[in-house]
Parts: structure tokens; sequence; C-alpha cells
């Protein structure tokens, strides 16, 4: 681990995360090797669960690191409900540099070579365009992309592995031509002009199709999403349009539990704005009123992942 990430999480949770050390042996700890990269947010002894994190931030930027602090303030709540699982936030290379399917290639990577081999059942999070990444990557889980390897693993392809997914304001149509891309323009932190320079970046010379836009997709979301749905936007969110579309289809294709959580007056990733600088490390049935705000998406995200792991 180096030197400057080191301190950034020890001052995190050391300082600010005294919950989250009650279970002796919890740490910290970055993973890489020559086909992926990632960091562990919490990691414990004995976890009974994965979270699998894939970031957003438009394919052009992100990184484990910036999303720590909001998964460290999961990792309390999901403590504070019992659920000890470790929380692996997945690196990958950024367009224009490195377009499609480089990212996948790399999630697929840190799947395939580390997180299967630990024999715990995965819940995926993620978050606008690691919301795209993700279903990308279940896809390819079931039907493997042909640029990308595939995930075999004593036979099985690893899609048993995967027991959930919440999916916040995830970035499924990358036409960028949705209702609520125009409504919402404004109210909004995303604008249209952005999102097609993030796209074109994303694609490189590749034309647009299912894997990169999965709106697009049309075989049976049932075939490659786990048994457990969350999504997640805001009655402001640019995505908001088509995250409704995909829900639908996730209904009519018969996925066996899909939830839609909506947040009135609410924009792109609500759920990330919203703690913003907050210090992560108390709970949040613990804050005061004013403060209560700032927890409430993480709250909704940690109350339904708790859910999935008793189900």
């Amino acid at each position: 681990m180096s030197s400057q990430l080191a301190s950034f999480l020890d001052n995190l949770r050391l300082l600010t995360c005294v919950t989250l050390l009650k279970d002796e042996g919890v740490d910290s700890a970055e993973v890489a090797s020559k086909s992926f990269r990632g960091l562990y947010v919490t990691r414990y002894p004995n976890p009974t669960h994965i979270i699998f994190y894939i970031h957003g931030g438009g394919f052009v930027s992100g990184s484990p690191e910036a999303i720590s602090p909001y998964l460290l303030q999961l990792g309390v709540e999901l403590q504070a409900r019992g659920v000890k699982a470790d929380i692996f936030s997945a690196g990958y290379d950024l367009a224009p540099e490195n377009p499609f399917p480089r990212a996948l290639e790399q999630i697929v990577s840190a799947f395939r070579e580390h997180l299967s081999r630990r024999r715990k059942p995965v819940i995926m999070v993620s978050d606008s365009a690691g919301g795209n990444l993700t279903l990308a990557f279940l896809r390819h889980l079931v039907d493997p992309h042909p640029e990308v390897p595939a995930c075999d693993e004593d036979g099985q392809n690893g899609a048993s592995r995967v027991i959930a997914a919440c999916l916040a304001s995830p970035w499924v149509d990358l036409r960028n031509s949705s209702d609520s891309i125009i409504r919402n323009a404004g109210h909004d932190c995303l604008d249209k002009p952005a999102l097609d320079r993030w796209r074109n970046a994303y694609l490189g010379d590749r034309p647009l199709d299912s894997w990169a836009s999965p709106a697009a997709y049309e075989g049976s979301w049932r075939e490659i999403m786990p048994r457990s749905v969350l999504l997640m936007s805001g009655e402001l969110d640019m995505f908001l349009s088509d995250v409704i579309s995909l829900f639908r289809a996730m209904k009519k294709d018969g996925v066996e539990s899909v939830d839609l959580c909506v947040e009135p007056l609410k924009g792109h990733v609500w759920h990330l704005i919203d703690f913003g600088g907050t210090i992560p490390g108390k709970e949040a049935s613990s804050v005061d009123e004013g403060e209560a705000g700032a927890y409430t998406g993480v709250v909704v995200q940690a109350d339904w992942i708790s859910r999935c792991c008793v189900e």
C-alpha cells in the first residue's frame, strides 16, 4: 500500500470510524495484480459477505479512494445491522486513454482472480457509470463478451455467487435522449454535452451497442440479474426515465425481486451528494436531527443490503 493511501485510510479509520474497530482485526488494504486493482475499505477476518463496489465518474474520472468515505459509512451501518461484509472497491483504467472494453475486462479480472476465490456471497453496489459496468459484468458472467475472458469457476460461470445488486443512478442508455435528460436539464449536476463527450471517450472508435449501452439489451434480464435488485434515482436525476424503463423491463422479464427508490426533489447520485464531506464513523441512528439528512441514502442501502443478507 502506498504511504499516501495508508495515511488517508488511517486518518479516516482510526480517528473517525471507532465503531468499525469493535471487531478486532478489521482493516483496509490495497489489492493489485497485472490485470486488476482495488481497495478493501473494510476487510474482516471472517466476513459473511463481500460488497463489490464499482464507482462512477462518467468512465473518465473517479477512483476507489474517492468513494472510500461513503463506503466506510456503509460499513459502519452494515455492522450496526449485524452484517460483517468486506467492502471491495474496484479500480479501472479511465477513458479516453482506455476505451471500452478495458474497464469491463478489469472488473471481470477482479472477480475471477480474486473475489470468487474467497467463496463468500457477493453483493454488487455501484453508482452512475459504475452501474453501467455492473450490468455489463452481470451479463458477461452468463453470456461472455467475446473480447473478455470468461469467469469459469469449477465449471461454473460465477453468477450464482452474486446474490444481489444495488445500482444508484445507473447510466444505462448512452444515447442520452430520454425524457428526463431534457426535463431535468438545469436541475441536475449533469448536462447533456458532458454526457455525450464522456460517451464518445468511452466508446473510442466503436459503435454504440448493448454492451456499452445496456438499455439496448434484447435478452432476458431474468437470465443475467441476481434474485434481488435495487434501483435508486432522484426526481431531478437526468437518468430517471432510463432507470424507470430499466425497472419496468426487469419486472416484465420476471426478475425475482426488483425495487425502485426515487427520492423526491433529489438529483443524480443524491445519496453521495447528500453525504458529501460528512466524516464517516457515527451510526446514522445516533446523529442529531439536523445531520440526519446526510445519512438518508446510506441508510436506504444498508437496510436493503442487510435484508438481502438474511434472505
